[in-house]
C-alpha cells in the first residue's frame, strides 16, 4: 500500500456544494413562482376547453416542483450526514489506533 495517499473528504468543498444547492433551491422557487404567475394570468385571460385542459396538464407538471425541491433538500441532508459520519468514523479509528499503540508500546 502506498502511504503517500491521503484518504478523506474535502469538508470545505462539500459545504460549498451545500451552499450552491441551497442557492439553487431558492432560485428554483423564484422561477417556479414566476411560472405559476404567468400560467395563472394566462388562465384568467383565456376561457376555453383547451385552457382548462392546459391548466390540468400544468397542475400535473407543477406537482413535480415539490418533488424536485425535496430531492435537492435530501441531497443536502446526505452531504451533511457524509461529513458527520466521516468525522465520527475518523475519531473511532483514531481511538482504536491510539489504544492499540498504548497497549503495545515497548513490546
Amino acid at each position: 500500500m502506498n502511504s503517500n495517499y491521503i484518504i478523506g473528504i474535502n469538508e470545505n468543498q462539500i459545504l460549498a456544494t451545500i451552499n450552491k444547492i441551497t442557492s439553487n433551491i431558492e432560485r428554483l422557487d423564484s422561477r417556479f413562482n414566476e411560472i405559476d404567475q404567468i400560467i395563472h394570468n394566462m388562465s384568467n385571460s383565456y376561457n376555453s376547453n383547451s385552457s382548462v385542459t392546459f391548466m390540468k396538464k400544468y397542475d400535473d407538471i407543477r406537482y413535480n416542483y415539490a418533488i424536485i425541491k425535496a430531492n435537492m433538500k435530501s441531497y443536502i441532508v446526505d452531504l451533511n450526514n457524509l461529513i458527520s459520519n466521516y468525522k465520527r468514523s475518523s475519531t473511532a479509528i483514531t481511538d482504536v489506533v491510539s489504544t492499540y499503540d498504548t497497549k503495545h508500546i515497548g513490546e
